[in-house]
């Protein structure tokens, strides 16, 4: 189609901007035989991290959005999130034997304290929250052939800026529970 024929038709042809960067570092030390376990000689093993991560984002809408003409009114938005994680984790091997087979349990946690600073048309508005997810894990194996593997963990998605920082018509109330 034509821009006259797509205009003609009820169809606005929109042109939305989205810019973003992410700054990652991750750090990461492991040693998978620390010291060994005493009834059975087997190896203790311990990993420890710390992860970093800068996400900056822009939005930027088109003026049919800016002014809530084809959908719901959104304003220039921005925002950073700056997060800090840090982890532990030991693996032990408590079962190595011929008859009864082997087994590894993983018990770990990990603390991840979130920063998010908005700008435009939210600046001044932050938010920042902190979560510790803990884990546990385990892998028996009986036969050669045959492994059973288990594990159970939380987890956490973060809200993103829009949810948190997003302008909108009338009087809106967000909370959590």
């Amino acid at each position: 189609n034509t821009s006259t024929e797509t205009r003609a038709a009820g169809l606005s042809p929109r042109h939305i901007q989205r810019d973003v960067g992410m700054t990652m570092m991750d750090l990461n030390f492991s040693n998978g035989s620390l010291a060994n376990l005493w009834y059975n000689d087997t190896p203790i093993g311990i990993a420890i991290g710390y992860h970093y991560r800068e996400e900056n984002g822009e939005f930027r809408p088109d003026q049919l959005g800016a002014a809530g003409i084809s959908s719901d009114r959104v304003d220039f938005q921005g925002s950073t999130e700056e997060i800090h994680a840090g982890f532990m984790e030991v693996r032990i091997e408590p079962l190595d034997h011929d008859f009864w087979g082997s087994m590894e349990i993983q018990a770990a946690l990990r603390f991840t304290d979130y920063d998010i600073r908005a700008s435009f048309a939210s600046a001044g508005q932050s938010a920042g929250f902190n979560v510790t997810i803990p884990k546990i894990a385990f892998r028996y194996q009986p036969t050669e052939y045959l492994a059973i593997r288990g594990s159970m963990t939380e987890g956490f998605v973060p809200p993103g800026s829009y949810q948190m920082f997003a302008s909108a018509p009338g009087n809106v109330n967000i909370g959590t529970q």
